[in-house]
């Protein structure tokens, strides 16, 4: 039987032994990989209320801001028609100027309008005796349609990235006549 007390001591003093260590290693280590200017959630707690103590809270008169209801007009808010380069200058006093989009008049494999037109300007093409050119702009085509809807800059022609910018100027009650359903074929590749 002593030997039964014997044992239940070492386990007893083992268990003891282990606690303290378990206990004192947590107690150390709780904080371990935080800075100094962490704190625990009760003097997080104390900070806060003497902060908070220090808080005066006022209620303002809200200010009213000034609202314009009336309806935009674009022609305002259209820059000058400067701005949208011009990729194919005319070379005769009368000429053509058309708006064209952006993939048709750009630079590079996007400009195959431009080269159709310089073409054409270089062919000194006459009509009623008196030659002829055309000038292309390079513009996006629904800001194209915004020229033409608000009649701040109306080109002779225009040819759009597809038809229905030419359908919305027609529904604004410009005139307009659609002379062929496209130029050439618009296909992605990859």
């Amino acid at each position: 039987m002593k030997r039964k007390g014997n044992a239940f001591v070492v386990l007893l003093s083992i268990a003891v032994v282990v606690f303290v260590l378990v206990y004192a290693g947590i107690y150390f280590t709780s904080n371990l990989g935080q800075s100094a200017s962490e704190v625990s959630a009760n003097d997080a707690a104390k900070k806060l209320d003497k902060v908070y103590k220090n808080i005066k809270v006022t209620v303002e008169d809200p200010i009213k801001g000034q609202i314009n209801l009336d309806p935009v007009v674009v022609a305002d808010s259209l820059p000058d028609i400067s701005k949208f380069q011009v990729s194919v200058e005319n070379t005769t006093p009368s000429y053509v100027e058309i708006f064209s989009s952006t993939e048709k008049s750009g630079t590079g494999i996007d400009g195959w309008l431009n080269e159709v037109a310089n073409d054409f300007n270089k062919a000194n093409i006459k009509v009623g005796g008196k030659p002829v050119s055309v000038m292309i702009r390079n513009i996006a085509s629904g800001t194209a349609t915004d020229y033409i809807t608000s009649g701040k800059y109306v080109p002779d022609a225009f040819t759009p990235s597809n038809e229905l910018w030419g359908e919305m100027v027609k529904v604004h009650g410009v005139k307009a006549e659609l002379v062929s359903q496209r130029l050439t074929g618009n296909v992605a590749a990859w």
